[in-house]
């Protein structure tokens, strides 16, 4: 069943698909989430079933199980995106005392 794979032979139980990745129906092993998403999840299906990375994070490589988020004076305004960019004027974040 999809979310699941089974790498091991007379064996009646598939394995559940592991955070960071998916496993279409059939699989013999998990497949990572794409570059711009993530899996925090276990039992994913598709590609398409692992997350965007949300703005404010980033997802650098293959196999997330969690965005990144960007380390300050950086930022990212959209979703999927694989690294941060420096804060610029419009983008920058004023912090008041109360």
């Amino acid at each position: 069943a999809a979310g699941t794979f089974m790498n091991e032979s007379g064996k009646q139980q598939c394995h559940p698909c592991s955070r960071g990745g998916y496993c279409t129906e059939g699989a013999s092993a998990g497949l990572p989430c794409p570059s711009g998403r993530f899996g925090n999840e276990s039992g994913l299906h598709t590609a398409e079933d692992c997350h965007q990375c949300p703005p404010g994070g980033f997802c650098a490589g293959q196999g997330m199980k969690n965005p990144v988020q960007c380390p300050p004076g950086q930022v990212t305004d959209a979703s999927g995106l694989l690294s941060c960019k420096p804060c610029s004027s419009s983008n920058a974040l004023v912090r008041t005392s109360v």
